[in-house]
């Protein structure tokens, strides 16, 4: 065999090892991300959520007071075939201060993942509780 053949094939074995675990990296980085998140909203830390946003200092959590969540689902998730960026939609349950009765809203989220901070973003805003078409049952 040609020793520049076996060079190469050496070089691209190597070139192949690293993007997988490049590919595993971030993997692991999203589903770490994606519990953390999941971990502050359904216990209502809304500022500890906010963290994931690229700018979370737009957010006024004050607005976000009395929100109680019962439940968080997620319901389907869509990756994009480069793997920077995933689709979720989560069904989430919730109630307000005062008022016992169970809402549901279904919050479709975009993440994407940014290489030089080696970390995913939430691209979209946190859940809006605010939305009058949230129902008090099932989705």
């Amino acid at each position: 065999m040609n020793k520049y053949y076996l060079i190469f094939m050496t070089v691209l074995s190597c070139a192949m090892a690293l993007l997988s675990c490049a590919e595993q990296k971030r993997e692991a980085t999203l589903d770490d991300s994606l519990t953390m998140y999941e971990k502050a909203i359904r216990w209502s830390e809304f500022g500890r959520a906010a963290k994931y946003l690229k700018d979370p200092e737009t957010v006024d959590i004050s607005i976000l007071e009395g929100i109680k969540v019962t439940s968080y689902q997620p319901a389907g998730r869509d990756v994009a075939e480069d793997g920077m960026k995933i689709e979720e939609s989560v069904k989430i349950s919730y109630t307000l201060a005062g008022d016992q009765k169970e809402r549901t809203l279904v919050d479709h989220q975009i993440w994407e993942y940014d290489e030089e901070k080696d970390r995913w973003y939430l691209t979209t805003a946190l859940p809006d509780f605010t939305a009058t078409s949230h129902r008090g049952y099932g989705w």
